[in-house]
């Protein structure tokens, strides 16, 4: 952890957080690294770390012998319910920018205007599918190493599923798209950014459970309930709290040099 300085802080949190959960294992944080080594070898290649609890793999849909989510939250009464628009793109700002955009601002459409612009193409309409394609390919070349990988990967991807593409056009299309992403959220965090990312969030729900909320949280969602709070005082509430956690945790990783 002296590699990790905020590591062992952020975990006295979900210590202090799990101590609200104690006959709700379902709630209780899991935060502890993971470490990945080379195929074969002693090297390591990476350390993953996202917080998680047995909530997360609920079901969104109705399905045989698994814990259907709504029902979870409909018979605890947790009526109240905040997402995060963007997270991962919002949270890469945050480190590289230093900003936290509001939630009522989308970071994809952010991401697809600057697309639109480097690339010339201006008449992709801005829709929910456009939403989906436009966080897909986020997601497949923010986690990749290089442009170059990300089109290799692309076109094994394509040729598998029967279809072709041309490689140099495939490739210029995702470099524009990192220049997109670059311009907007800055430079790749890789996986570190999930590390932020349940940094950010576990301030977030200390001080919900500081402020007597019921609370659940999976990743970036999180599920609530407090007397005399409607979704409406719900909604601005996380918005400022998110605004402020965010900031105090960039004042925390400044105090304590060193990054994961």
């Amino acid at each position: 952890s002296h590699n990790y300085p905020i590591l062992p802080i952020i975990q006295s949190k979900v210590a202090l957080i799990n101590s609200h959960y104690v006959n709700k294992p379902e709630r209780i944080i899991h935060y502890t690294p993971t470490v990945h080594y080379s195929l074969g070898s002693k090297w390591v290649s990476g350390i993953g770390i996202r917080y998680f609890c047995d909530f997360c793999s609920y079901s969104k849909e109705k399905k045989d012998y698994i814990p259907y989510r709504n029902d979870y939250l409909f018979s605890e009464g947790l009526d109240l319910h905040y997402d995060v628009k963007g997270s991962v793109p919002k949270i890469s700002s945050l480190i590289n920018f230093g900003t936290w955009s509001d939630n009522s601002e989308d970071p994809y459409k952010l991401m697809s205007d600057a697309y639109n612009k480097i690339s010339g193409e201006l008449d992709n309409p801005w829709d929910s599918r456009q939403r989906c394609a436009i966080k897909d390919i986020f997601v497949r070349v923010y986690f990749e190493r290089s442009v170059a990988t990300a089109t290799n990967n692309a076109l094994i991807n394509i040729k598998n599923r029967g279809k072709s593409i041309d490689k140099e056009e495939l490739s210029n299309y995702l470099s524009n798209i990192n220049k997109a992403i670059t311009s907007c959220f800055g430079k790749s965090l890789g996986s570190e950014i999930f590390f932020h990312e349940s940094n950010v969030y576990i301030l977030a729900l200390e001080q919900l459970l500081n402020d007597g909320f019921d609370v659940v949280t999976c990743f970036d969602s999180f599920y609530a309930h407090k007397k005399g709070v409607s979704q409406k005082d719900f909604d601005s509430y996380m918005d400022k709290l998110l605004e402020d956690c965010a900031f105090k945790y960039l004042e925390m990783l400044h105090q304590h040099k060193g990054t994961f």
